[in-house]
């Protein structure tokens, strides 16, 4: 494939993951390969509406290595390890998607247990860690070598196809997976059957709800109180803050049905919410 077929590919199907509601404002990213050794990977910090051939970036899969003043998406290194175990992957999607990242917080050994259409659908869970580092691509690569579609825990999912509507398919149909595997908790109450959801929440009546996702951390910060959106520090924020605000919530809300209302470690929240404020806000 050539680089600028790649890039408008990138740009394609970004575009669709805003209008399939996968994405919100700039988070999640996506690649094409172009070759064995290069890919087009969406830039770091960029909204989907600035996309051109200009800003999407040519990366080496096995340097990361990358010519020009344009950064790249901090997850370079999970895209790339997706083309190094796969040589059949042709396009990469990492997604914020609601209920697959709720399931990320908890109940996903539940899930394979109880769902037989998620066994055969390969799905693996990596274990947390913070966007963009080391630990993390370490993490995914790890779930790599257990599955072909990754829970990033409390952060997204990554799925790859041969090309790019397969991999957009296989996001939506984990969605799907997790969506009907989340509604049936709900209603049943809990991974028991003891308490509503509604019950478990009106009875700890929360006071606050703590950033349970890492994308809320970065945008508002250690938590929320229910049902008020937490202000926006950064103009153009408050749709993303809506659409996080709201995540968070159901993931607290069902997380509540497994006892892990727990939310991120403090450090990781204050550090997270630095970055964002400080730099990468800072080229929306």
């Amino acid at each position: 494939m050539n680089i600028n077929e790649a890039k408008q590919q990138v740009i394609s199907a970004c575009h669709e993951l805003v209008g399939k509601g996968l994405v919100a404002r700039t988070w999640g990213n996506v690649s094409c390969r172009i070759d064995d050794t290069h890919m087009a990977l969406t830039p770091s910090g960029v909204s989907y509406e600035r996309l051109n051939n200009d800003n999407i970036v040519v990366i080496d899969i096995d340097t990361l290595q990358y010519e020009g003043s344009v950064k790249p998406s901090s997850e370079k290194r999970i895209h790339a390890a997706v083309y190094r175990h796969f040589p059949e992957a042709g396009f990469v999607v990492h997604t914020h998607q609601t209920y697959a990242t709720m399931v990320s917080v908890a109940g996903y050994k539940e899930l394979t247990q109880r769902r037989k259409d998620a066994k055969s659908f390969d799905v693996a869970l990596a274990s947390y860690g913070l966007p963009g580092t080391k630990k993390l691509s370490s993490a995914v690569e790890d779930a790599l070598g257990r599955g072909r579609d990754i829970l990033m825990e409390r952060h997204g999912v990554l799925t790859w196809g041969a090309t790019q509507d397969e991999a957009i398919e296989r996001a939506l149909r984990l969605e799907e997976l997790c969506r009907g595997f989340v509604d049936e908790v709900v209603s049943t109450g809990s991974t028991t059957g003891k308490q509503s959801v509604v019950e478990l929440v009106e009875t700890t009546k929360p006071v606050f709800i703590p950033a349970m996702l890492d994308d809320f951390a970065q945008i508002a910060g250690f938590r929320m109180q229910p049902g008020v959106l937490p202000p926006a520090k950064v103009p153009g924020d408050e749709e993303a803050i809506r659409i996080l605000a709201e995540k968070n919530t159901l993931a607290y809300k069902y997380a509540a049905c497994f006892g892990k209302v727990k939310g991120l470690p403090f450090i990781d929240v204050a550090l997270m919410r630095f970055v964002y404020l400080k730099k990468y806000s800072k080229r929306y």
